[in-house]
């Protein structure tokens, strides 16, 4: 669905065709913008916005300027079209663009120009036959607004920034190619949402001019190549376009930390232990950037408990694996225990209780895997 903030510029249309060459009589609906950009270009949108039905023919005619070339096409949600000038006396200087886009799919084409005016006329089918188009009038939106944006992969999402620039925006839409977006995992500015559209987003925001926004998604499909996509932002002043590929962030890490809390205890003799004096904590980085895998965590005592204070020191529980840890998040490894649980301190001397966890790849680094904690009697 267009959002009505969208509608200001992405005028929407239902064309009753006449039976073509493929003998169709439905109609199709879509919408369009087009907008003028540096160096004698155009930039054109389609859209197609029926429930049902596919364009496999879409047409351009500049009227107060001239299409000379093709620069780029890209569609979201389809395969790219072939798009061509042509060279007809009839037709001469038309875009036409044949393919396959369904509903929810975005065309966008880059064309060369001559001539310095906007008006233009814009037909869709669900034919290929050109003489089931019928053309509309309209004029360009004046040139795209200068924005900018990045596209970086991250360990287990895919994450798009955006800035504004000089203007303030309420929509961001992302077209994903040989991709789908998924699922949104988080969108800044707050209060922000979005809707899956086709194969990517639309994004309602209040960014102000010269404003930053990230939003974080999941995708299906492996495109072939480089994963790019188009971040298109809109609002009362216009719109703006801005074409990303996509980067490797930060690489799949996680770092564990063990720790002990307390990590020294004092008795005096004839003094009651503690039924629990040490408890043991795991901790995964904040730094890293994802979750911990579940690891073993073993146990060593150094000492003689019986003497010490007469009874028996421990572990509990005593299966010890950590659970997975998201960055920055932390678990009670285990908690000494003693039998029977409140000893007397006996004689003066130490116990030590050491606590390794197991250090597996991708951890960053297993120097801190390791926790000391001491019980002194003196």
């Amino acid at each position: 669905m267009l959002r009505r903030s969208a509608l200001a510029f992405l005028f929407v249309v239902v064309l009753v065709l006449p039976g073509g060459a493929n003998g169709r009589t439905t109609d199709v609906s879509f919408g369009w913008a087009v907008a003028s950009q540096p160096g004698s270009q155009k930039w054109i949108r389609i859209t197609n916005t029926d429930d049902e039905n596919s364009i496999r023919l879409a047409s351009v005619h500049g009227i107060t300027f001239n299409i000379t070339s093709v620069v780029s096409v890209r569609a979201s949600g389809a395969q790219t079209p072939s798009c061509t000038v042509s060279t007809a006396s009839a037709t001469f200087q038309y875009l036409y663009c044949n393919g396959e886009l369904p509903p929810d799919s975005t065309l966008l084409v880059v064309v060369g120009t001559s001539g310095s005016g906007g008006d233009f006329e814009i037909a869709a089918s669900d034919s290929v036959d050109p003489s089931t188009l019928e053309y509309a009038p309209d004029t360009d939106l004046g040139p795209l607004l200068p924005v900018t944006a990045g596209f970086k992969k991250t360990p287990t999402t895919q994450q798009v920034t955006f800035t504004s620039g000089g203007h303030a925006y309420d929509e961001i839409e992302v077209l994903p190619y040989g991709f789908a977006i998924t699922k949104v995992d988080s969108i800044t500015p707050a209060g922000s949402e979005c809707d899956l559209a086709g194969a990517g987003l639309d994004c309602t925001v209040a960014l102000p001019a010269n404003a930053t926004g990230t939003i974080t998604f999941e995708t299906s499909g492996a495109p072939s190549g480089t994963p790019t996509a188009d971040v298109i932002m809109s609002g009362d002043d216009g719109f703006g376009d801005a074409f990303v590929t996509q980067t490797q962030g930060a690489a799949a890490v996680y770092d564990l930390q063990a720790k002990a809390r307390p990590s020294v205890v004092t008795y005096k003799r004839g003094q009651k232990l503690g039924a629990h004096p040490i408890r043991f904590t795991v901790t995964n980085a904040g730094s890293a950037t994802i979750a911990s895998s579940p690891v073993t965590v073993t146990q060593t005592i150094s000492g003689n408990s019986t003497k010490l204070f007469g009874a028996k020191v421990s572990c509990q529980p005593k299966v010890r694996t950590t659970p997975a840890l998201s960055p920055g998040k932390s678990a009670t490894a285990c908690t000494l225990a003693l039998a029977p649980s409140r000893p007397v301190a006996r004689r003066a001397g130490k116990l030590i209780v050491t606590l390794a966890v197991a250090c597996t790849a991708p951890e960053t680094s297993c120097s801190n895997n390791r926790a000391r904690a001491t019980i002194v009697v003196k």
